[in-house]
């Protein structure tokens, strides 16, 4: 489709753009071509235009050997497939940005849009929350849910449950093929209400009925294994 007259990006979303060319480009401790992550920002734009339903051409960006005109190349190209698309330039930045992380191709660099760095801070340092005080994890074998740690001094702590549990039902519903945030959703739950787990451990069945609390998650988990050695 012909291309939208498109307005220049907002100075926030221009200096994220900028930002991001600039670390990319100069402080990868394995240096990457930056016509490379320019080329990868271009098919990023076009890729989210398409998943839009809309067909865009985006014109090849020239890597310059002057940073700042290479920026202001890929702030163009930002706002026009954003134009074209009829979209927010900050999704398409945010596209672009993504698309050159991923170009490092080292997979502890990444973007991260505010709502997933938010997510993202919020695990590290998470607000209370009611439920039993346990963490989990799906079994590869079972296919349910396993306990790996019980917060000590939580509901679950009291009701006796131990690392090692397999929760196989939670009110009732099996656990199979569960992921851990549909468990947690079904383990959370108002303080004060009840929930009932079923269990097995070393092969038998137990029933254990809870009463959800408020509690803070840790943020450290530890337990002592055998031979004296601490695991952090």
């Amino acid at each position: 489709m012909p291309a939208a007259a498109s307005a220049p990006l907002p100075s926030a979303t221009a200096q994220d753009v900028s930002e991001s060319y600039h670390l990319l480009s100069t402080s990868s401790y394995r240096p990457v071509d930056p016509q490379t992550l320019v080329d990868k920002a271009r098919e990023a734009l076009v890729d989210l235009a398409h998943k839009h339903g809309v067909k865009i051409d985006v014109a090849p960006i020239r890597a310059s050997d002057d940073a700042q005109t290479t920026v202001e190349g890929l702030d163009s190209a930002i706002a026009d497939a954003a134009a074209s698309a009829h979209g927010s330039t900050t999704d398409y930045a945010y596209a672009a940005i993504s698309a050159m992380a991923k170009a490092v191709d080292d997979r502890y660099t990444q973007f991260m849009t505010p709502d997933e760095y938010k997510a993202f801070k919020d695990a590290l340092d998470p607000e209370k929350i009611s439920g039993i005080g346990v963490l989990i994890a799906p079994d590869e074998t079972t296919g349910l849910i396993d306990v790996s740690y019980v917060v000590p001094g939580t509901p679950a702590d009291r009701a006796g449950l131990q690392p090692g549990d397999t929760i196989a039902t939670i009110d009732g519903q099996s656990t199979k093929g569960f992921t851990t945030d549909a468990a947690s959703k079904l383990l959370r739950g108002k303080a004060g209400t009840p929930v009932r787990l079923g269990l097995v451990r070393n092969s038998a069945p137990l029933d254990v009925a809870i009463t959800r609390s408020e509690l803070a998650p840790p943020t450290v988990v530890y337990k002592l294994l055998p031979g004296s050695i601490g695991y952090v």
